[in-house]
């Protein structure tokens, strides 16, 4: 948490951080010199009832909003050293500007996957935008978070007119030709070792339509794609993902994350 504020107050955006869970005072003492305003709330809605809340309280402040950020601390960003995501979100040009684009087999459901999402200042001040987070219905069910929130955000806006980015999308084969043979033989291991983890439950059936961005081995997202989002997700095809990237072999690709982040992808599978 204290690695994303640093990273995004060095990148320009006053941080609105959202806690649904009550902070210990040391942590809110590490926390203060880096936010504009700490929220503590209950844990009810998940990720979008606490990006409601702060939105709303920006939008009711006046407060000049040039560019908006959302992310959740469901991913360690940025994972990788000297990232320059952020400043590639931007580059866009695009009113709403994602990470990763999730081109779902249903129309109505594509999106742009919600713990990492730029909008402009257009797109904040259209009234599709507010009247999307002043009629969200907060809700415990996961599922219904993530077809109300996320897919429905994405479509609001794309019908009221504002365009849309992502710089990578869910399901992608990137070109392994550069990588030495040993290399593509280890990751062709992987991949059917993750396949056999994955199940509708995981994630939404990935193993049938093919990688999973998320889920890559680190040498496809840390060397290839330069992606630098590690989920946090205890799931079978992540901790296959932390156990690749603990080999003795990755010492190279343990050398470009964040020390923060590697310290924590090295004690998150512990008792």
């Amino acid at each position: 948490m204290l690695t994303t504020c640093r990273h995004l107050t060095a990148s320009g955006y006053a941080v609105h951080l959202v806690s649904n869970a009550p902070l210990q005072p040391s942590e809110i003492a590490r926390l203060r010199p880096l936010c504009r305003r700490i929220i503590e709330r209950p844990n009810h809605g998940y990720d979008f009832g606490g990006y409601r809340q702060a939105i709303l309280e920006c939008l009711g402040s006046g407060l000049p909003i040039r560019r908006l950020l959302i992310l959740n601390d469901s991913v360690w960003f940025p994972a990788l050293r000297d990232c320059d995501l952020l400043q590639r979100l931007h580059a866009t040009g695009a009113d709403l500007a994602g990470a990763v684009y999730y081109d779902h087999r249903s129309p109505h459901r594509v999106h742009l996957q919600s713990y990492l999402v730029a909008f402009s200042a257009r797109a904040v001040a259209s009234a599709a935008f507010r009247a999307f987070w002043r009629g969200y219905a907060m809700s415990n069910n996961k599922v219904r978070t993530i077809r109300n929130g996320e897919m429905r955000l994405t479509r609001v806006c794309l019908e009221a007119g504002l365009s849309v980015a992502a710089l990578y999308t869910a399901h992608q084969a990137p070109d392994l030709q550069d990588l030495p043979a040993c290399v593509r033989a280890h990751t062709a291991d992987y991949d059917r070792d993750r396949a056999a983890t994955l199940s509708d439950a995981d994630s939404g059936g990935e193993g049938a339509r093919g990688g999973y961005i998320l889920s890559n081995h680190p040498v496809v997202n840390i060397e290839v794609l330069g992606f630098p989002i590690l989920k946090k997700d205890r799931g079978a095809p992540y901790r296959l993902q932390r156990d690749a990237l603990r080999a003795p072999e990755a010492a190279g690709l343990r050398a470009r994350l964040e020390p923060s982040v590697l310290a924590a992808v090295e004690r998150w599978d512990g008792p």
